[in-house]
């Protein structure tokens, strides 16, 4: 299960995420959909552990993490829906 709770997001004095709280149980399938800087992307660079948040806590199974702090380490991965995003790297070699 994944579960956010208190996330608030800030750029620039701009407030992308207020007291954002998500559950998304086991199995489930969700879609983030919405216009042009809503959010969606940077909700899921913080999942992902590649953005902080300015406050807020996921936990992910058993283990729970501070939004606010970077992560080495994460329990979720991230594939990117641009396929050149290394241009100078190939399936078949570097």
């Amino acid at each position: 299960m994944l579960k956010i709770k208190n996330l608030s997001k800030s750029f620039d004095g701009r407030k992308i995420f207020t007291d954002l709280d998500l559950t998304v149980a086991d199995k489930e399938v969700l879609s983030i959909v919405g216009p042009s800087g809503i959010g969606k992307t940077t909700l899921l660079r913080i999942i992902a552990g590649l953005e902080t948040a300015d406050q807020g806590t996921m936990k992910v199974g058993d283990q729970t993490f501070d939004l606010r702090e970077e992560r080495q380490n994460s329990v979720i991965g991230v594939i990117f829906q641009d396929f050149n995003l290394f241009p100078q790297f190939t399936v078949l070699g570097i």
